[in-house]
């Protein structure tokens, strides 16, 4: 099987992927990646492990919404990185896990696709907002074969009425 992002339309993917590995080295140290579970198969179709871990990810944690344990913290790890959707419900679990971490260890999130500001205000409102570096990556578009795309991150309704006050 040929690699999806070397075909000629495969260009989408190889931004995802250079955006991605640009924001794992302004990160510096070594780092776990803690990824919503929803979107490990479009990181897979952007991102090795072999690349992760060339940039500095030296595990990759998969977390569910319903899982309610807190995930331990690796003693070779300075930095956590969440891969996260942007909604309500993971700006929620996300300032659950800053609460519970060790003093010590420093907490970034990429919001995928894009950063809400409901989401920002939930990590302002349980208190941990400036312990959190906040970034973006889009992936909306995810080559599946040469001619044909997923497109990963469709804009519900009720996302839209969330980004509409944003645009007036």
């Amino acid at each position: 099987m040929t690699d999806l992002c070397e075909q000629p339309l495969g260009l989408l993917c190889e931004v995802a992927r250079r955006e991605l590995v640009h924001l794992l080295e302004s990160l510096p140290g070594t780092k776990d990646l803690v990824v919503d579970a929803t979107l490990l198969r479009p990181l897979d179709r952007i991102a090795s492990m072999s690349l992760l871990q060339k940039h500095g990810c030296q595990r990759v944690i998969p977390l569910r919404l319903d899982s309610l344990h807190a995930i331990p913290w690796n003693e070779n790890a300075h930095r956590r990185v969440y891969l996260l959707r942007s909604s309500l419900d993971m700006a929620r679990l996300l300032a659950q896990h800053v609460r519970s971490s060790p003093d010590n260890r420093q907490i970034a999130v990429i919001w995928v696709d894009r950063r809400l500001v409901i989401c920002e205000r939930e990590l302002e409102r349980q208190g941990v907002y400036g312990l959190v570096e906040s970034f973006e990556l889009s992936i909306s578009l995810i080559s599946l074969e040469n001619d044909l795309f997923s497109m990963e991150m469709p804009i519900t309704t009720a996302q839209k009425d969330l980004l509409a006050p944003a645009n007036a």
